[in-house]
């Protein structure tokens, strides 16, 4: 699937969206995704309702490319002014995140979790945010990979954040460098591009030369038959989204539709006498 949003006439941008619900993406579909706006996500779900349970993102054995672009072809804007007394001050202009998940009073928090896959983020603002707003500050929004490295930025861990923002907590994770808790999106130890990714499985070593030889077979031994065979692996996309931009209260989201597709493997046998 490939999707590409540019913003609309409120100046937000969303290619993957859902409200109260989850974005699942899993069982080797590829993914590409690409939004550009002052307002932008490649990849967003939301939910602020006390009893549901949305708000979650969850990629599992498969390929995503995730995009966020104040400007598609340049820089985001610089979150720094300078005041008449010369003093710079932290100034955020949009908000450009590759992927997000945010909850408010949801009854589990917003969870982004990458299990045995491929994920290539960037934002101009930040490349992965899970976001949690509560009055009490305790419920945190968690990134949870598995069976995958950080492999970008250098030095690259899940870093924690933490702000009070009009009497209320916004508590999370990013991706990022340093062992500090961060108050900001808009720093440098904030990774604004990430890549995450299984190990590589070591390849075996090639037979030395006296292994390849056959060793003589005891008489009176019968013949063997030796198969080789493939399993079939099938591809499907699951994503549960809708395209769309979005201000504040406006949200303009368009369904969209997987695509599936069965790749067979082949099974072969020889006979050796």
């Amino acid at each position: 699937m490939t999707v590409r949003a540019s913003k609309g006439r409120y100046g937000g941008a969303i290619a993957l969206f859902t409200y109260q619900d989850d974005i699942v993406v899993k069982n080797g579909s590829t993914v590409d995704a690409f939004a550009e706006g002052e307002v932008s996500a490649a990849f967003s779900t939301r939910n602020d309702r006390p009893n549901e349970k949305g708000g979650h993102i969850y990629i599992s054995d498969s390929v995503v490319k995730a995009i966020a672009r104040y400007v598609e072809n340049g820089d985001g804007p610089i979150p720094y002014s300078e005041n008449q007394d010369g003093e710079t001050r932290r100034e955020p202009q949009g908000e450009n995140i590759g992927i997000i998940a945010q909850t408010s009073e949801g009854v589990t928090p917003a969870v982004i979790s990458i299990i045995r896959s491929k994920v290539t983020v960037e934002g101009d603002t930040a490349a992965i945010f899970a976001r949690a707003m509560s009055a009490d500050g305790k419920t945190i929004g968690t990134i949870k990979i598995e069976n995958a490295a950080i492999q970008t930025p250098e030095g690259g861990k899940v870093i924690d954040y933490r702000k009070l923002r009009d009497g209320i907590y916004e508590a999370g994770q990013a991706i990022g460098t340093g062992d500090a808790t961060v108050d900001s999106l808009y720093i440098k130890a904030v990774a604004k591009s990430t890549t995450i990714a299984p190990p590589e499985v070591a390849k075996p070593e090639d037979p030395k030369p006296d292994e390849t030889k056959q060793n003589p077979k005891p008489e009176g031994s019968k013949p063997t038959k030796a198969v080789a065979a493939s399993t079939t692996k099938a591809k499907t996309t699951g994503v549960l989204a809708a395209t769309g931009d979005t201000s504040g209260a406006a949200i303009v989201a368009t369904v969209l539709a997987g695509t599936a597709a069965i790749a067979a493997g082949t099974m072969a046998s020889r006979k050796r006498s």
